[in-house]
Order: structure tokens, then sequence, then C-alpha cells
């Protein structure tokens, strides 16, 4: 990607996490996560944009328990799992 984009235009390799739960069909082990190279087109001035987080997007859509298909809702403070 270097002979592409040029090295000084690297800014990161992350992991994007495409599932959230293992996959039970999976032979040996649940791939649940891609790398992604980002590079810019210029990087010296290049600056992270902030978008809303993933809890965000729940706010967001669960304002309204009505709304929701699967019927009331609400938020626990319990991060606990089995």
């Amino acid at each position: 990607m270097d002979e592409v984009f040029g090295a000084r235009n690297f800014v990161a390799t992350v992991l994007w996490q495409k599932i959230f739960s293992p996959k039970n069909s999976a032979r040996h082990l649940s791939e649940d996560h891609d790398y992604v190279v980002i590079y810019a087109r210029n990087g010296d001035a290049w600056k992270p944009q902030c978008t809303t987080t993933r809890g965000e997007m729940l706010k967001t859509l669960l304002q309204e328990p009505g709304q929701w298909i699967r019927g009331p809702w609400k938020t626990s403070e319990d991060l606990s799992s089995p």
C-alpha cells in the first residue's frame, strides 16, 4: 500500500469488530474482526474526526420505547454477564 499511497500518508492499522458474538458455525475459531489500513490523501494534515459511538447510536434509536419493535425496555447499570 505504501507504493500506491506513499509511506508518509499512512495513518494507522486498526481493528474493526464486525460481529459482536461468536459464530456457532465456525469450524475452529470464530473470526470477529477485520484489519482496516488507513491512508490519508495528505498524511501530515490529516486529523481524526469523532463519530458517534455505538452506545450513542443505541440511545438515539431507543429514546422512545413505544417505537421499539421488541416492546418496552429499560437501561441497566449492571454490566455483569454470566
